[in-house]
This record gives structure tokens, C-alpha cells and sequence, in this order.
């Protein structure tokens, strides 16, 4: 926990990725398990803007995303754009995590073209 890595639950027996994780497999019912470091590659499948502050750490505007990762599940962070760079569908980023107070937060960054 809070090593700064983004991992997924795998079934042992047939290979497929769990996310969210559970106690057995959904494709062959099996409850062997080992975990694999996700190569923090990704796609962005969907995104919002936030325009509405909820809480005062999480100042607005700032864009949520939908990521596709290339290993198959979808996760939910968000995007962290210094250039500014506005989110589109389809592009590239990659994971990268913050410190948030003692909690490695996930959050996304564009990938050079």
C-alpha cells in the first residue's frame, strides 16, 4: 500500500484481470490469485470537468477520467495536465500517484505525442 504502483488482482489459473478485486474469478470460478504491476499505460475511455467544489483540497477546475488501462480494466482518477493539455477521447496517459497527505493518490498524465 501506498508504494506508488499501480497493481492488479490476476486469477492464477486462467490469467484474467479482476478490477475491482474479489476472492475468486469471474471467468473460471477459481480462487488462486497473484498480483501483477500494471504497466501504468492507458487510454481515456470517458472524462468530466469539475466545476463545482466539494471539498476545499480539491480546488476547480479539474478533469476526471475514465482510463482504459492497456491491460484491460478501467480506473477512475484524475487528470494532472500542467501544460494544460485538455482531456479528449483516446488519448494517451499514463499513471503516475501523489502524495496526498500521507495517501498516494492515483492520478493521470498525458503522454508525449
Amino acid at each position: 500500500m501506498n508504494e506508488g504502483r499501480l497493481t492488479f488482482q490476476k486469477c492464477a489459473s486462467c490469467g484474467t484481470i479482476r478490477y475491482p478485486v474479489g476472492p475468486l474469478c469471474p471467468n473460471c470460478h477459481k480462487f488462486e490469485t497473484e498480483w501483477v504491476t500494471s504497466s501504468g499505460r492507458g487510454t481515456v475511455f470517458s472524462f468530466t470537468v469539475v466545476r463545482h467544489q466539494t471539498h476545499p483540497a480539491f480546488p476547480v477546475p479539474y478533469t476526471i477520467l475514465v482510463v482504459e488501462m492497456d491491460e484491460g480494466p478501467r480506473v477512475v482518477a484524475r487528470l494532472e495536465a500542467p501544460d494544460g493539455t485538455p482531456a479528449r477521447i483516446g488519448m494517451a496517459v499514463r499513471v503516475d500517484f501523489e502524495d496526498a497527505g500521507g495517501q498516494m493518490l492515483p492520478v493521470f498524465r498525458t503522454l508525449s505525442a
